[in-house]
């Protein structure tokens, strides 16, 4: 159904990751199974009472793990490159699937008869064996390394008596653990799939619709039309078309994978390494996570921890996302100017895409604006958000069905089998998530680390904002961004904002330091399918997009000093911290870049005494780009006569070699 691109090349990762395309009669269950799971979850959005059936929220949830969770087992295999389904993996499917219906068979029960305290006794193994899944199902999902942080954190209660200091907590015993985390509120069925349940799986099935009837590929085409002829023009379309795609999708990896099958290719045709035309996908993908309205999970779950509406999240996302593909936008600006590279002819000769045929575009796919724009408009409108991407899939879905593209019943089966396909692993992974959440609960130490980091940093502003950094970079080495985020919300928020700190800036300082290790050595998941598509070294790559991306390091740190970043102020004092923040970031990216619009390469020659001359001139111009971001204004004094400076200098000394050497060149003539 995607609108096809004649003449730019379409590469895939030769792994993308541990998963298999299922054929057959499997194929068939996750179909059925996914139609049967959308009829529950509309039904219970909409209070439609089919069947006269009003469901109780943990019976609603229960089923969501039994239709959706058990598919895990079937579609991602026990090893990698198993195509087939072996008798393991139909025994773990078929037992999770009717434990989690047995348990919302007895949902009522569960909730009105304390089960979470004293149970029946074979609810008790049930419980058990639902944690053996839930830490299998990550590990086929994410891989080892989550799957083992999972265990250490979920089985803590357990050992929690014999920790040291602040981590000392009264002892569980192993069943009573597991039972919490099954049966209670504040395990699996907590804050993290309540939320999936009611709104994310929504805003899912929407992304998932609109990638599979060509949004995805119509964001593309839109970049490399607008920008065709521009510089580095495969490049930059990058970094805009992700952008583009970020609205709906916030997995990095999916964007890595569907925008860099095409950019990748693209920017390697037109000059860009490997490694450069990897690293410029991965860091705009990463964006995706932090660009509004979708932002995969974490909005949803950051609004229901804070207790604002989603609104106000996707609100606050808007700068600080827009700052961010600035930033980026320069680099790959700065690279192309360095390296001379061209707009390029990437696309075949009867099908050009330049602004000439930008509108031609529009018009084809105007449905995927449309359907863009009633999203935010309804929301903006009621503030219902769980209704919405509904709503909005039926106003596509209807529209395409009149044009001349309209699916047919093969499409159906196949979109349904994407969204049980993308569903089974978002709730796998919240799944294990509820069981991070349970430890906290279960052990009362979240509160108790707060406290204690707090202590830790006293006063020192500088050092408990590093600390935050840190922890959270750590954290989203290993786990999931939501995870992380979930996980440091409860532990880390609660140190900073004490201190006077904007609550949603904390929360969104916390997000941008665990999604950053997407794109950090030495994890850098993100790196693993962007090199295999540009067939590429993935530790160079995550290098590369240190750099390339590197605002993203200290974006943070602005808006928790000026919360008008994430719009908490007035309207004005939002533009005139926007309008500072912007010149700041521009000049931080050529800073990193080594690059200065008008002046040109900040290289002063190959001497010692002047490449010191050169980094000091690139970390001075960087200081005062940050500087002026800063909500006080003799720092912004300070960073502007700063950057006057080393520019004025730097404009002289790249005349003065650029003198010299035609000098030379005149003399050897």
């Amino acid at each position: 159904m995607a609108n096809k691109y004649q003449g730019i090349e379409k590469e895939t990762p030769d792994i993308i990751r541990n998963e298999r395309q299922l054929t057959g009669l499997w194929r068939w269950v996750v179909i059925v199974l996914s139609l049967i799971g959308l009829v529950l979850i509309v039904n219970q959005i909409f209070s439609l009472g089919i069947f006269n059936i009003v469901l109780l929220n943990n019976i609603f949830l229960y089923l969501l793990l039994a239709i959706y969770f058990s598919i895990v087992f079937l579609i991602f295999p026990l090893k990698k490159d198993s195509k087939v389904v072996f008798w393991i993996d139909c025994t773990l499917f078929l037992v999770s699937f009717f434990t989690f219906s047995y348990f919302a068979y007895n949902g009522y029960n569960i909730q009105t008869k304390g089960w979470e305290i004293v149970p029946p006794q074979h609810f008790i193994y049930l419980s058990i064996i639902v944690w053996v899944l839930i830490v299998e199902s990550v590990r086929r999902t994410v891989g080892y390394l989550m799957a083992s942080i999972i265990v250490l954190i979920s089985i803590y209660p357990v050992y929690a008596g014999y920790m040291p200091g602040v981590f000392r907590a009264l002892s569980r015993t192993f069943p009573k653990t597991a039972v919490y985390y099954a049966l209670s509120g504040e395990g699996i069925l907590g804050v993290s799939l309540r939320v999936t349940g009611d709104t994310l799986i929504g805003f899912m099935i929407f992304g998932t619709v609109l990638s599979y009837i060509g949004g995805g590929d119509f964001f593309i085409k839109v970049a490399f039309a607008v920008l065709g002829k521009a510089k580095g023009a495969a490049g930059k379309a990058a970094v805009i078309s992700s952008a583009l795609m970020g609205t709906l999708n916030g997995s990095v990896m999916s964007n890595v994978i569907t925008s860099g099958s095409i950019t990748i290719p693209a920017m390697k045709k037109t000059g860009y390494s490997s490694t450069t035309a990897a690293a410029i996908e991965l860091c705009a993908s990463t964006g995706g996570v932090i660009m509004p309205p979708v932002m995969g999970a974490v909005a949803f779950i950051m609004a229901a921890f804070i207790g604002v509406p989603y609104v106000t999240i996707i609100k606050a996302a808007l700068i600080p996302s827009l700052l961010y593909y600035l930033g980026l936008y320069v680099q790959v600006h700065s690279y192309a100017m360095i390296h001379n590279i061209q707009s390029g002819d990437f696309v075949g000769d009867d099908y050009k895409l330049s602004i000439r045929k930008l509108f031609s575009i529009l018009k084809e796919g105007w449905i995927f604006i449309f359907s863009l724009a009633f999203l935010i408009y309804y929301l903006l409108a009621t503030r219902v958000v769980s209704r919405a991407p509904y709503f909005t899939i039926l106003i596509l879905l209807v529209f395409i069905m009149l044009g001349k593209n309209r699916l047919k019943l093969k499409n159906v089966w196949e979109l349904l089998y994407s969204i049980g396909q993308s569903l089974s692993e978002i709730i796998s992974i919240v799944a294990a998530i509820g069981m991070i959440l349970g430890a906290l609960y279960f052990t009362g130490v979240g509160p108790v680390i707060s406290r204690e980091i707090l202590h830790y940093a006293g006063d020192n502003v500088a050092l408990l904002l590093i600390l935050g950094a840190v922890a959270s970079f750590i954290m989203g080495m290993g786990l999931a961004v939501v995870a992380s985020y979930i996980f440091l919300a409860i532990i880390l928020a609660p140190a900073l904002t004490p201190l006077g700190y904007n609550i949603i800036a904390v929360h969104f300082f916390i997000l941008y330091w665990a999604n950053i290790s997407y794109i950090t050595p030495p994890v850098a998941l993100g790196a693993y399918p962007a090199a295999s598509i540009a067939k590429a070294n993935s530790l160079n790559v995550a290098f590369e997009a240190t750099r390339m991306g590197g605002v993203i390091y200290l974006i943070p740190f602005l808006f928790v000093f000026e919360p008008a970043l994430v719009f908490q102020a007035e309207i004005g004092a939002v533009l005139y911290a926007f309008m500072w923040a912007v010149l700041g970031v521009i000049l931080m990216s050529c800073s990193m870049s080594g690059y200065l619009y008008k002046v040109g390469r900040l290289h002063f020659g190959n001497s010692l005494s002047n490449r010191i001359m050169e980094y000091l001139s690139r970390f001075i111009i960087l200081a005062g780009g940050f500087s002026m971001a800063l909500p006080y204004f003799q720092a912004k004094i300070i960073g502007v006569v700063l950057a006057v400076i080393v520019i004025v200098f730097a404009n002289f000394k790249t005349k003065a070699i650029y003198a010299l050497a035609n000098n030379s060149v005149n003399d050897s003539n």
